[in-house]
This record gives structure tokens, C-alpha cells and sequence, in this order.
């Protein structure tokens, strides 16, 4: 293992990918989202789907596909349009959207009067998860167009997400029109995700329905799921900082603002500071650290730093980690210079690769980074 972790580290020294990844400012954030932008742009099919994992090393391109983080891809295009204004970016979240759209399936016979449609993936599932993302990124699509011609789908998407919650507030994580799994999953995320896209939801159209089903998901994870467990058993549950964050501006209920200030007091208990040997790995998580994981954090502690400026809270710790995060996630990032080492520089500028000694670039590996960088940058300029 010592040997493994050595390799890594010889190896992320030699693979800093962005120049300029000290110099955080709201410009420097701006123009790495918009290479991760024209990344993404230049990785969309004419279908609207992306290419989910490009190979820079061997120009390859992956056959799998995942539905959950094509649907987050759009949104991080739309993040990007509502930040810059260029509308390559919103014209390819909306194919994008028109192509995810295209995969959704109303209820089997036994549940036909739900009338609700989800999300489902060539495996015969459909996940919490997709109808939660496909619906944030529709719900943000309409914010910045004004569009309200999804709105029925909207609407049918909440009622999936109602119909997968439970009476006490918990959700389940797939529905399945074939044969369910031999073992329940479980998911983290998706419930944040669910009632993080249910906010946004009722922002655009307050319907008592949409913000009773989120805060009753809100309520069973933070009083049932996460009510023992300490900081360091506490999940990084980025998508329910972000969903608390909503909450707390819609209902003002203080328990939504303690328990995101958990979740992120959390991540900075388990962050590598900058007393940490190695100065790569400085901001990160996990052994060996991966782009992904430090920039979801990262999307948490943007939220939590707008929840604790709208309440007159001290920001200076989240701001600290964030930068961190974002300094290591832009040396993932294949700049220029790092570009020219790959057979097509063209086709890897810009993307996030996993990791310092890792050149894989996945969809949600740079959506994930457009949204932390976005998230800081809005940080930044509130300073």
C-alpha cells in the first residue's frame, strides 16, 4: 500500500494540470468554469446526449451512459448560462434536457392512477435520483428562460418523488418495472437531491404540496437518519446542505440551518489543511484524493456560506475550505499546457480529469467542478 500511495504521489506532483490555480479570484473561477463549459459543449452528441467518459491518454471514449449525471450535467450548462450569458450553454442543457426527457415512463398498471412519470435508465429502473435532477434542472432551465412549457412535466416528475416517499418522510430509492433488486439499495444522495429540486420547485411555483413533501424528506433524514451520529459518522450529504439552504430562506425553521452547519462543520473536521506533507493533497479527502469528492464539498460549503451571510454568521472557515477545495480541483483540470501531452488537446482542454494521477475525464467530474468554482466565485464577490 505504502508503495501504491508513493506511485500516486510521484505521480499527482507531475500532473498539475492548471497554472494558475492559486490565483482565486471571481475572474479565475469564471474562466475555468467556462473551459469546463466548452468541454462539455464540445463532448455533446447531436442527440444531446455527452460522451460520459473520455480517455485524453488513448482518445477513447466509453460505451456506459448514466442518466442521474447527465441530468446534472445540463444543470452545472445552466449554472454556467445564468453566470456568463452565452447561450451555447443553455442551448445545450435544453437538447440535453429534450433527449433525458425522451427516457421517462409513466407508472406500471398497479400504480396508473399516480399519473406520475420518471426516469428510467435501459435497465428497466427509475431512480429518486433522476426525476429529483431531471426536475432541478428543469425548474433552473425555467429561472433563467421564464419558459414555463415544462411545467406539466414538472409537476408529474414531484409526483413520482411524492409517490417513492414513505409516510414518516424517508423515500425510497428505485422503483423498478422489472425485477427488483435481490438487495434494497440505499442511497445517500438522492433524498437531498429530491428535496433540493422540490425547493426550487415551489420557488417557481408555490404549491403547498411541492415544500410539505421537502421538508417532510428534510425532517426524517435530520431528526431519524443523521439524529445520533456524530460529526465524524456524519455524511457529506452536499445535495442536503444545498436542499437546507433553500428551506431555511422558505420556512425560516432554525433546525435547517444547524444541521447545515453540521454537515459542514463535518467536512472541515475531515479536510486536509495546510499543515498536511504533502501540499497537493492539501484541501482534499480520501486516500488517494479525487477531484469529485472535493468539489461536491465544495458545492456544500457554497451553500452554507450564503446561509450563514443571509443570517449574519461567520463565514471565514467555510471560505478558507472552499479555497482549498477549489485549488486542488483546478489542478485537475487539463489547462492549455497539460492539453499538448494528449494526442487531441482540443478534445481534453478544460476537462476535470478524477484525479493529480488519474487523466479519466468524466461528465460529473467537470459538473461538479463548474458548480464548486461557481459557488466560490459568488463567495467571493459577496466579499
Amino acid at each position: 500500500m505504502k508503495k501504491i500511495l508513493s506511485l500516486f504521489l510521484i505521480i499527482g506532483t507531475l500532473c498539475i494540470g492548471n497554472a494558475h490555480s492559486n490565483d482565486l479570484t471571481p475572474e479565475s473561477l469564471l474562466q475555468a468554469a467556462v473551459l469546463g463549459g466548452d468541454y462539455l459543449v464540445r463532448h455533446q452528441n447531436s442527440d444531446g446526449s455527452f460522451d460520459y467518459v473520455y480517455e485524453p491518454e488513448k482518445d477513447d471514449y466509453s460505451s456506459s451512459y448514466n442518466l442521474l449525471r447527465h441530468a446534472g450535467t445540463c444543470y452545472s450548462l445552466l449554472e454556467l448560462n445564468e453566470a456568463t450569458g452565452d447561450k451555447r450553454y443553455l442551448d445545450s442543457a435544453k437538447i440535453g434536457l429534450e433527449w433525458l426527457l425522451e427516457r421517462t415512463r409513466g407508472p406500471k398498471p398497479e400504480h396508473e392512477q399516480e399519473d406520475f412519470l420518471a426516469i428510467v435508465s435501459p435497465d428497466q429502473e427509475a431512480k429518486l435520483g433522476g426525476a429529483a435532477l431531471a426536475l432541478l434542472a428543469l425548474c433552473k432551465y425555467e429561472a433563467i428562460t421564464g419558459d414555463q412549457g415544462w411545467r406539466p412535466v414538472c409537476h408529474q416528475l414531484f409526483l413520482f418523488i411524492r409517490f417513492m416517499q414513505d409516510e414518516d418522510g424517508q423515500f425510497e430509492s428505485k422503483y423498478f418495472y422489472g425485477e427488483p433488486d435481490k438487495r434494497k439499495f440505499v442511497s445517500m444522495y438522492y433524498p437531498g437531491e429530491a428535496i433540493f429540486a422540490l425547493a426550487r420547485l415551489y420557488e417557481l411555483n408555490p404549491k403547498p404540496e411541492y415544500l410539505e413533501t421537502a421538508t417532510k424528506g428534510a425532517d426524517w433524514l435530520i431528526q431519524v437518519r443523521d439524529a445520533d451520529k456524530s460529526l465524524k459518522d456524519l455524511p457529506h450529504d452536499h445535495w442536503l446542505t444545498m436542499a437546507l439552504n433553500e428551506l431555511h430562506e422558505l420556512t425560516d425553521e432554525d433546525r435547517y440551518l444547524k444541521q447545515a452547519q453540521r454537515i459542514c462543520d463535518a467536512i472541515l473536521l475531515e479536510q486536509r489543511n495546510e499543515s498536511f506533507p504533502n501540499k497537493e493533497w492539501v484541501g482534499t479527502f480520501y486516500t488517494p484524493p479525487r477531484s469529485t469528492p472535493s468539489s461536491i464539498r465544495g458545492e456544500a460549503l457554497a451553500a452554507m456560506i450564503e446561509l450563514a451571510e443571509r443570517n449574519h454568521l461567520p463565514t471565514d472557515d467555510y471560505l478558507k475550505s472552499l479555497k482549498l477545495i477549489a485549488n486542488f480541483v483546478l489542478k485537475c483540470q487539463v489547462d492549455e499546457a497539460r492539453s499538448k501531452t494528449f494526442p487531441k488537446p482540443e478534445e481534453a482542454l478544460g476537462g476535470i480529469q478524477e484525479a493529480l494521477g488519474e487523466s479519466s475525464i468524466r461528465i460529473d467530474y467537470v459538473q461538479h467542478g463548474i458548480s464548486m468554482m461557481l459557488g466560490l466565485r459568488r463567495a467571493l464577490e459577496e466579499k
